[in-house]
């Protein structure tokens, strides 16, 4: 094989070095954490300005309980009974038509409560004694959705424009104090005293 043929032998190719293939690890995802849900600010009612009481809105003075349960027996006694208004007008005119003293009060307080009892007998001659349209609108206000209490309050304030000054001036002899405004008068004019009720003056006499 002279030099010429081995210069034309073809070289064998050289195999290029493989590459190595590099494996990257995945990144395992880390689950995210929740964001914190958001607490709804607690809802404030919108301030509204206070509503007055009742007793701020109107201009009427409480009636004490008591009195308005007397005034229901009075009113109960009138519906049993509608023609002993009679009797209370004799009362008043029978005691009335003398000279007042400081006896007379407490003389028509016993003839009316042998006619009416005492719980009617101490609302019928409150009623009189204080003698004052406020006292009345006080009542009739107290006696709201009460038709029978408020008719028998009508019947009081009848008594009363016919006799009230007459009665006010004995309760005032009586007494010894007369107050203007009916509120500071203590509605209770006569105490129950013992088991059995019995309404007595309660009076101080200065001699």
């Amino acid at each position: 094989m002279t030099e010429e043929d081995i210069n034309t032998i073809p070289e064998a190719p050289v195999e290029a070095p493989k590459k190595k293939r590099t494996y990257r690890k995945k990144k395992v995802e880390e689950p995210a954490e929740p964001a914190p849900a958001e607490i709804p600010a607690e809802e404030k009612p919108a301030e509204t300005a206070e509503e007055p009481s009742e007793e701020e809105q109107t201009p009427h003075k409480k009636v004490p309980e008591q009195f308005l349960k007397d005034l229901n027996e009075f009113a109960a006694i009138l519906e049993a009974n509608p023609p002993i208004i009679d009797p209370i007008r004799e009362v008043f005119e029978y005691h009335l038509i003398d000279p007042i003293d400081r006896k007379t009060f407490p003389k028509m307080v016993n003839a009316m409560s042998m006619l009416l009892g005492p719980a009617a007998t101490m609302v019928v001659m409150t009623g009189c004694h204080v003698n004052s349209a406020a006292f009345f609108e006080d009542l009739v206000f107290a006696c709201k959705g009460n038709d029978k209490a408020k008719a028998a309050v009508w019947i009081i304030q009848h008594l009363t424009s016919l006799y009230g000054n007459r009665v006010q001036k004995a309760y005032t002899l009586s007494s010894g104090t007369m107050d203007e405004d009916w509120h500071t008068i203590d509605v209770n004019t006569y105490r129950r005293e013992g088991e059995n009720p019995v309404w007595t003056i309660d009076m101080v006499v200065n001699l």
